[in-house]
């Protein structure tokens, strides 16, 4: 028996199951480069953005991608928001997920508005895949300070990952895997909202170090493309079929 995973979390489940080390094969998910897929711009969604959030030169634009749900740490951003200076705004691509409920979107409405942030935050909704490169455009540096109590991967971040911005989140396994072969992922500890303060202050003000996680990202996008990983899954499979 051979057993093909896609991150630790699910190799240490099927190591306590009774699977050998050596028969446990990590492959990690592929990431698609959708938004060089839709390189043009939907000037009029931008305009839309600069208006409800009045953009200008002096603006830091923080991102937060996917379905929401309370475990990828809305209620962190909120309460990050409250103590970041007011040209720090947020944009939350997504909207709640369709099989889900309203009440935690309800409370994050209510936590916004409670908050007086209704002119620092964009909810888009559920959104059109060729609008993704208008998004990045706005964007300076995309979040995703999850839970690690409910969650063992994310499909969201690879948008942060493709985006030729920075991606700032929590440490929690999943994220740690990312970061294993190169840092396309700035880590900071999870449930540290003061550390996830400064390190968006300290990247929004350097160059260099933004320049570092985009190059480690690139890095991390091509030795974890569709076609690499595709490769490499047939190779496995035509081994065990051997």
């Amino acid at each position: 028996m051979k057993a093909l995973v896609h991150n630790t979390i699910s190799k240490e489940m099927y190591l306590k199951s009774g699977f050998d080390l050596n028969s446990i094969i990590t492959i990690f998910h592929p990431t698609p480069n959708i938004i060089e897929e839709y390189p043009e711009k939907n000037m009029a969604l931008k305009d839309e953005i600069y208006r409800k959030l009045n953009l200008n030169n002096d603006s830091i634009v923080l991102s937060i991608v996917g379905f929401i749900h309370k475990y990828k740490g809305y209620d962190d951003i909120i309460k990050l928001l409250t103590i970041l200076p007011d040209n720090y705004k947020l944009i939350i691509l997504g909207d709640k997920h369709p099989r889900g409920t309203d009440s935690y979107y309800n409370k994050l409405l209510n936590n916004i508005s409670k908050n007086s942030l209704e002119n620092r935050v964009f909810i888009t909704g559920y959104y059109d895949e060729k609008d993704l490169s208008t998004f990045c455009d706005l964007i300076d540096i995309f979040l995703a300070p999850y839970s690690s109590k409910f969650t063992s991967g994310s499909g969201a971040i690879q948008i942060g990952v493709q985006s030729k911005k920075p991606t700032i989140a929590y440490d929690i396994e999943s994220f740690k895997d990312l970061n294993k072969e190169f840092e396309p992922i700035c880590l900071v500890k999870e449930g540290n909202i003061g550390e996830l303060k400064d390190k968006i202050i300290k990247i929004a003000d350097n160059n260099e170090l933004k320049d570092y996680y985009i190059d480690q990202a690139k890095k991390y996008l091509l030795d974890n493309s569709y076609y690499r990983l595709a490769k490499q899954t047939i190779e496995i499979y035509n081994d065990f079929m051997e």
